[in-house]
């Protein structure tokens, strides 16, 4: 992820079904983590904010 514009709704990205959130800082984020065979819902802290992790094969 290459977040520009970092404030403090869009800060983090929480994936509640996993139990995870990540902090984000300006510029590139690199998260990693385990996925399963399912992409997966994801918000800003607050909800508001939501997108989805594709899960893809290389």
């Amino acid at each position: 992820m290459d977040e520009q514009q970092i404030n403090s709704c869009n800060n983090a990205i929480v994936a509640r079904e996993l139990n995870l959130e990540w902090k984000l800082t300006k510029g590139k984020n690199i998260v990693e983590f385990t996925p399963e065979d399912k992409d997966i819902n994801s918000s800003c802290l607050i909800g508001m904010i939501r997108r989805i992790i594709k899960v893809a094969d290389k």
